[in-house]
């Protein structure tokens, strides 16, 4: 079902604002919930995909960017 993995994202999210952790936090630690109900693959390879995903080029622009605006 399509659903499920979205019903997780979300219901985990809610649950850890409800609770007090941190907005950044949260998303981190929901995103990890739903890899780990849903995907199926080692714990190794999710922490591989998001440390790839970080290092993008346009996702590292932005903030060159405005640190060359307060130069």
């Amino acid at each position: 079902m399509i659903l499920a993995p979205l019903l997780i994202l979300i219901c985990s999210l809610f649950i850890l604002l409800i609770i007090g952790v941190p907005i950044f936090v949260s998303l981190g630690l929901s995103s990890i919930i739903t890899f780990m109900t849903t995907a199926h693959m080692p714990m190794a390879i999710i922490a591989q995909k998001f440390y790839s995903n970080i290092f993008s080029v346009p996702l590292m622009a932005v903030p060159f960017f405005l640190l060359t605006s307060s130069l």
